[in-house]
């Protein structure tokens, strides 16, 4: 009931709001409706860019981040248009990887447990990244 009662409050602030804020010539109904919200709205951002990844186990984290925000947490993108976008941007071994799927919807979830398994193992990236490390020269010479 109180809820209701404050509803209707801000229904009505923000109505008075308008009308204050409104050209004379303006005509705006008596009550403001609350915008009913499915989805998060989310900002027009710039075509992001996906850099491809071919296969380096150390790259696999950023590719996989960028990739899942821009199209595998996208609910608008069917299974079938997320697994074409996949297959685009995966090449060499990574290709080589999930090249005998067929494009087809059941199989686009597995392709993503197969790439996973393969480029996300955590321990594998670490020694990748301390092989890297490692064979870095150390600099000498005098400035």
């Amino acid at each position: 009931y109180r809820s209701g009662q404050l509803r209707q409050k801000i229904r009505e602030t923000i109505h008075k709001l308008d009308l204050a804020l409104a050209p004379p010539s303006k005509e705006l109904p008596l009550l403001v409706e609350p915008v009913s919200r499915t989805r998060p709205i989310r900002p027009k951002l710039p075509d992001l860019t996906i850099k491809r990844f071919d296969g380096d186990i150390a790259m696999w984290k950023s590719f996989w981040d960028t990739y899942k925000s821009a199209n595998h947490g996208n609910e608008s993108l069917s299974d079938i248009d997320k697994f074409t976008y996949l297959q685009s941007l995966v090449g060499c071994s990574a290709k080589d990887t999930i090249n005998g799927l067929p494009l087809t919807v059941g199989k686009y979830c597995e392709a993503v447990a197969i790439l996973q398994k393969r480029f996300g193992n955590d321990q594998l990236i670490i020694s990748k990244h301390m092989e890297t490390q490692l064979g870095v020269e150390a600099v000498h010479g005098s400035l």
